[in-house]
């Protein structure tokens, strides 16, 4: 079978570049999963979207694959070009042209038979359909927005649903493209002002289109091309947990942003893995828009296989220092837990939760102990005590603490020491920012004391690299 750019299945594309960009550099000699010719396929594949951000190195195992990216000199995700290639049959293609060449404007409203004969007038007698066959294509677009279906006593009557007018939004788009969950969704809709800024600039003297643009009439309606990922602001948690997550970005400088693309945005920490979840994502937040439960299947790095799992998706966080996003979600257990979304796949809707509301009502409560997205039983809460040494006119120390915990409280115990105490269900969670206070820090208790004593052993580590012999090693009590 010859090999082809277009995709049939994302799944297969979203495990390569995990596999291979994200978490990776694999050799293919390391990845024995697919055959050696599905790996040529799809790495070739990657590289027809990817190839100007694709690098290698040489090792003894043989060739390692990576992406690299400078945020610089980027105005878009470059993940998006993966969701701009679906494959599609002669057949489709044709008929999704002629369908909306007869329905070039909502004013036209027919029935499925008269849709049917205008098509076959358009068409020459070389392609063959039939009414179920464009009923059935009606519907699809019926449920995507851009088809409205009407009834009028016993006749059916198809016609194109109106277009909204975003061409003042350009900049908004480009912005939400780049930082939203589903960022994805933006990224098309700016690609359709670019088409319609190129299509009126197509347009005869007299107004009429050029006939390489007569058959655009097929873009999709703005209101429910967003309508696919639906979702309330209290379905996302911006989180900062810590992960080695892979970042893929540098610092920025606007002198070097592709002015081609008109974006005014760069960004200095600019997650872009993401986006080959946000098929994932949108089904996710569909379902709790709806809030029913979901099947899904959920890898296991440790196992290295995936198992269907029944849960109740209740929010999604998203790290504001890595990009990771997690789903934390209602199980069969009766437990809350996170999973990554990474690691999801194949996601399918459920019936309704009578209790969601409820299950949500409790998640808020447990978030006053959770520093990240680890969520457990309160009987087994760590409790955390942290004394910071605050100098005369440094009181922006203290602004810092009250402004990045995210639980616990601040107490002043005398005139140079303020004490943050919390009580979490994870306290190893809190220890990335705990190190951030490392020169400040006077005294550190941890009812788990296991996280106590790594913090103490990272001190001594920190102290043996710096001073070759130990340093003082009475510097955290």
């Amino acid at each position: 079978m010859p090999y082809s750019e277009l995709v049939k299945n994302f799944e297969k594309i979203r495990e390569y570049m995990r596999e291979f960009y994200v978490y990776g550099f694999k050799s293919r000699g390391e990845y024995n999963q697919k055959s050696a010719r599905s790996y040529d396929d799809e790495r070739r594949r990657i590289e027809s979207w990817l190839g100007e951000y694709m690098r290698f190195a040489e090792t003894a195992d043989g060739r390692n694959y990576f992406i690299s990216v400078d945020s610089r000199a980027i105005s878009e995700n470059p993940f998006y070009k993966a969701w701009k290639t679906k494959s599609f049959t002669d057949g489709d293609i044709t008929l999704h042209f002629a369908i909306f060449d007869v329905l070039w404007s909502p004013d036209i409203k027919l029935t499925l038979a008269e849709l049917t004969d205008e098509i076959d007038s358009l068409l020459s007698s070389g392609f063959d359909f039939d009414e179920s066959t464009l009923r059935k294509k009606l519907k699809e677009y019926a449920d995507e927005g851009i088809i409205v279906i009407e009834k009028r006593g016993r006749q059916v009557i198809y016609s194109r649903a109106h277009d909204v007018d975003i061409s003042g939004l350009r900049d908004v788009l480009d912005f939400f493209s780049e930082v939203a969950p589903c960022g994805v969704i933006g990224s098309f809709l700016c690609d359709k002002l670019t088409s319609d800024r190129r299509l009126n600039s197509d347009k005869m003297p007299d107004g009429s289109q050029s006939s390489d643009n007569i058959l655009s009439g097929g873009s999709q309606s703005n209101d429910n091309i967003l309508s696919g990922s639906s979702q309330s602001s209290d379905n996302i948690i911006p989180t900062s947990s810590q992960s080695n997550g892979v970042q893929l970005t540098s610092g920025c400088h606007s002198n070097l942003v592709n002015s081609s693309a008109g974006s005014v945005f760069c960004f200095k920490h600019h997650y872009i893995t993401e986006a080959i979840d946000s098929d994932v994502m949108a089904s996710l937040f569909d379902a709790m828009r709806k809030k029913s439960y979901v099947l899904l299947d959920n890898f296991s790095r440790r196992s290295q296989k995936s198992r269907t799992l029944r849960l109740l998706p209740l929010k999604i966080y998203i790290s504001v220092q890595n990009g990771r996003q997690h789903l934390i979600a209602y199980n069969e257990n009766s437990r809350f837990g996170s999973y990554r979304l990474d690691y999801i796949s194949n996601v399918r809707l459920c019936e309704p939760a009578a209790d969601f509301d409820r299950l949500r009502a409790a998640l808020a409560k447990k978030e006053t102990r959770m520093w990240g997205v680890m969520c457990g039983s309160d009987a087994r809460c760590e409790r955390v005590e942290l004394d910071i040494y605050v100098g005369a006119g440094e009181e922006y120390i203290v602004n810092r603490l009250e402004r990045e915990k995210r639980c616990g409280s601040i107490e002043k115990i005398d005139n140079t020491h303020y004490r943050y105490t919390a009580e979490v269900y994870d306290s190893n969670e809190l220890l990335p920012w705990i190190r951030t206070f490392i020169s400040r820090i006077t005294r550190l208790k941890c009812s788990n004391r296991a996280v106590e004593n790594r913090f103490r052993e990272d001190v001594k580590e920190m102290y043996h690299m710096y001073q070759g012999d130990g340093g003082d090693t009475t510097a955290v009590q």
